[in-house]
């Protein structure tokens, strides 16, 4: 009965979409993996009116001064509501500068599907395979393949292949040394190509000609519960917002960064290399130099844990044993505390007397901490060797 429901309500979905002209609509439970390997098609820009760019502008800067209030704790009453409501609204005019044509709509479909946090997302523009190829003419009735055409009898120009190699090479070195003197260019490159990996779902037929590298692997797939953890909450915040800024078909991308001011491309450039940071520790894994360095990483940033983490029973006792349970409110609030612990007669009366003795604690399980510099420490220790000899002599 329940697939029965989810189904119905997943149909009931999709007719909206239907009605806007797509070949096809597909809806589905869970987000089918094979749609980002598939190429799509991007809706073209449509100019705003200019009292509607005129609203859209003022509505940022509006936005922008409340989050500011809201970061700062002097907010307002009502103006997370507010907050909300312009963003409803900037969503509202950003979908309309951007209109999909009509010829990409008809070889092209819709998958609707529920994400992670249970809302129902649409991934627009998707192209498979069959799109590509079950609409050529097959020769059928008399006519020819659309794939043949006319046998062109003119002579053209030709270039070996090593020739092409060589010659490109070249063009790849004088690239090199010119880049070098534009920083400013060589900025709105890097963010380019770091964009196209992070900024567009599904398979993006644009490439960079600068070979950086970035990888981003969602995190939600190793949270027991991503729906509660504020740090993903807040990522989906940003990612909404910057959405609002990149265009949304990404062969415009590069004149867009070549148009942005250096603060600006900076801010995207963390925006996008935030996307590649991946501390995640996993049963087996190779990469504990990584691991280190994203503490160093989080020491350069001040990151406090506490504010994105709460020890608590549902985010940690309930996933511990009950020897674990008990060292974790000794190390916390000292042995004695822990014998309230080891006296439960059950594993969930313990859990609900150390979520009583460590709420408001601040305390943090090791693996979510971010480690103090063990070179920093032994500085530290050496100085106050130094300085216990030197009193010492005096």
């Amino acid at each position: 009965m329940l697939d029965r429901l989810v189904s119905e309500k997943l149909e009931e979905a999709t007719v909206p979409y239907r009605q806007q002209g797509w070949k096809w609509v597909e809806a589905t439970s869970e987000r089918p993996e094979w749609m980002f390997n598939v190429p799509r098609v991007y809706p073209v820009e449509v100019e705003l009116s200019d009292e509607v760019q005129a609203e859209y502008d003022a509505l940022c800067q509006e936005h922008d001064e409340l989050a500011e209030m809201i970061n700062n704790e002097a907010e307002e009453e009502g103006a997370h509501e507010r907050v909300d409501a312009i963003n409803r609204r900037l969503d509202e005019i950003s979908e309309s500068k951007e209109t999909y044509l009509a010829e990409d709509k008809a070889r092209s479909g819709i998958v609707l599907y529920v994400n992670y946090h249970g809302k129902l997302e649409a991934a627009i523009g998707i192209i498979r395979n069959e799109d590509e190829a079950g609409d050529a003419d097959d020769g059928e009735n008399g006519n020819a393949p659309a794939s043949v055409k006319a046998k062109d009898d003119t002579p053209k120009l030709t270039h070996p292949a090593t020739l092409i190699e060589d010659l490109t090479a070249q063009k790849t070195a004088a690239l090199r040394v010119e880049l070098v003197h534009n920083p400013d260019v060589a900025l709105a490159a890097v963010v380019h190509a770091m964009l196209l990996r992070v900024a567009y779902t599904g398979y993006v037929s644009e490439q960079s000609a600068l070979r950086v590298s970035l990888s981003y692997e969602r995190v939600e797939g190793s949270i027991k519960s991503p729906e509660k953890c504020k740090a993903v909450a807040e990522f989906e915040s940003v990612q909404e917002n910057y959405g609002h800024k990149i265009p949304g078909n990404p062969a415009d991308l590069f004149e867009w960064c070549l148009a942005q001011s250096r603060e600006e491309l900076l801010l995207l450039l963390a925006y996008a290399a935030a996307h590649s940071v991946n501390a995640v520790e996993k049963k087996f894994t190779d990469r504990r130099s990584g691991i280190e360095q994203a503490n160093q990483l989080g020491r350069a940033l001040n990151v406090r844990m506490t504010d994105w983490f709460e020890t608590t029973a549902d985010s940690y006792f309930n996933h511990i044993n009950r020897q674990s349970i008990a060292l974790v409110v000794a190390e916390a609030k000292g042995e004695d505390a822990s014998l309230s612990v080891k006296a439960a007669g059950k594993k969930t009366e313990a859990v609900l007397i150390a979520d009583r003795l460590i709420v408001g604690t601040g305390w943090l399980p090791a693996p979510i901490r971010i480690a103090s510099d063990p070179s920093a420490e032994a500085n530290v220790e050496i100085d106050d060797d130094a300085q216990s000899l030197s009193m010492a002599a005096e």
